[in-house]
């Protein structure tokens, strides 16, 4: 199989090939590759006659395109073993979600996101330099639909048994040179904290922007740390906006170090290395961290809390920012427009990185 931006070309295998045989091939193609959004099939084939083996090779040349603008419903789903390895880790990974252009395009607007001073917009410590930005969802117009397409919905509400609603957007920068660590915590007790969320019937969808290396401050996982429960965690005053608080590089809660190296032990550490374009699910319970970002790479990552509708946050007297912890629970439409619809901004390269 050769593969470029948006198109797949195949070839079939074996010396005798029918016509007959081109609509196998094409479900075969949009099996494999259900988000592409054209699909070109070529063949050759040959046919014997004659007695006692005599071969009389004829070829032709057969073509056809399929036009596909969405994703086939059915292929959007988790299998059960999925499921399952997401149950025993907290933690699961789908590979190539997304075409070449549609991550220049979300890229382009996650750089225009953290390049502009907005509500929401959070600071390497004591810098003026992006650390993440909040909310981009309810300004965006291609993050608005990026929420709602069907390769980050349908496994959201089968990992969570429900109709899900967007609790948290947030694109965490982790610039080239710059990017500070993110300490080990689990993101239930910030929710359950500060906004009161009863269970940790959430789940987040990781996007990455860039490649993630060894070595631009990859997320680092505690696979099946989640199983144990909420932890106690130590509670920092770190003064400033009370939102803010939950993003520095010392965040409001610290994990207790004994007992994330007693997890490791038992658990071990898992560092996934993955291409741009790939997704993460991981359970709000699951421990993670990163390092910082030392290298000449950007590590831009861009995450979506879907929770249930079922988990809705209660009344409260000080709710925090709706850009930072949703109270609008309508549940999240499946989107029927592609993101290169939605976006006309240029696809160009684009990057806030700088060095010390």
């Amino acid at each position: 199989m050769r593969e470029n931006s948006s198109e797949i070309s195949y070839r079939l295998p074996g010396q005798y090939r029918c016509l007959h045989s081109v609509p196998s091939l094409i479900q075969e193609a949009l099996s494999q590759r259900p988000h592409v959004v054209f699909v070109k099939a070529r063949f050759k084939y040959r046919r014997a006659i004659g007695r006692n083996h005599a071969r009389l090779h004829h070829s032709r040349r057969y073509e056809t395109v399929i036009k596909r603008s969405f994703p086939r419903r059915d292929l959007m789903e988790l299998t059960q073993a999925q499921i399952g390895r997401y149950e025993d880790d907290g933690l699961l990974i789908v590979d190539d979600d997304f075409t070449r252009e549609e991550m220049a395009l979300l890229k382009h607007e996650a750089m225009r996101e953290l390049g502009e001073d907005r509500v929401g917009l959070v600071a390497e410590d004591g810098t003026e330099r992006p650390r993440a930005v909040n909310g981009s969802h309810l300004r965006n117009p291609v993050f608005s639909e990026l929420i709602r397409v069907p390769q980050l919905i349908r496994p959201a509400e089968q990992l969570l048994g429900s109709r899900v609603y967007v609790h948290q957007f947030k694109i965490n920068a982790k610039l080239a040179f710059i990017g500070e660590r993110w300490e080990w915590h689990q993101d239930f007790t910030f929710w359950r904290d500060a906004d009161q969320m009863q269970a940790p019937r959430a789940v987040t969808a990781c996007i990455t922007l860039d490649d993630i290396y060894e070595f631009n401050g990859p997320l680092m996982f505690i696979p099946g740390s989640h199983r144990g429960g909420e932890y106690p965690v130590e509670v920092r005053d770190n003064g400033g906006d009370d939102w803010q608080q939950y993003f520095g590089a010392e965040m409001k809660y610290k994990a207790n170090r004994k007992l994330i190296a007693e997890l490791a032990d038992a658990h071990g550490v898992t560092v996934p290395k993955l291409k741009r374009g790939s997704v993460m699910f991981f359970h709000p319970n699951v421990y993670h961290a990163s390092s910082a970002n030392m290298s000449p790479y950007d590590r831009t990552m861009l995450y979506i809390t879907y929770n249930s509708v079922e988990n809705v946050l209660p009344p409260s007297a000080r709710p925090r920012p709706e850009f930072i912890a949703a109270r609008d629970f309508t549940p999240v439409a499946e989107g029927t427009r592609r993101l290169l619809d939605v976006g006309d901004a240029p696809r160009g390269h684009a990057s806030l990185s700088g060095s010390d």
